[in-house]
């Protein structure tokens, strides 16, 4: 037990200090480029985690659902015009891209 212990220790140790993909791929534009490329591969594969993470989160429905069940919370119930604002408001921001 102690042994399969230590080498999944060594194993998970090994594996959290190996560099990943976007690391060798900084790291190979700066050796053959020099600073300015490796900062442009850097942006693009923060913006492209960026770009990943938000269509992910946006087209992901249980969000949907937790913006419906959250958003009443902080709303004035005062009338059915707190809806109709919404509703433009919505389509205002949505129409402003």
């Amino acid at each position: 037990m102690t042994t399969a212990l230590l080498s999944f220790a060594a194993v998970g140790a090994l594996l959290t200090i190996t560099p990943g993909l976007d690391t060798a791929l900084v790291l190979r534009s700066a050796l053959n480029g020099g600073r300015r490329p490796a900062f442009f591969t850097a942006t693009g594969i923060c913006l492209g985690a960026l770009t990943w993470g938000a269509l992910t989160n946006l087209l992901n429905p249980r969000v949907g659902a937790f913006y419906l069940t959250v958003l009443p919370q902080f709303t004035p119930a005062v009338d059915a015009t707190t809806g109709t604002a919404l509703i433009g408001f919505g389509l205002k921001l949505g129409l402003s891209r």
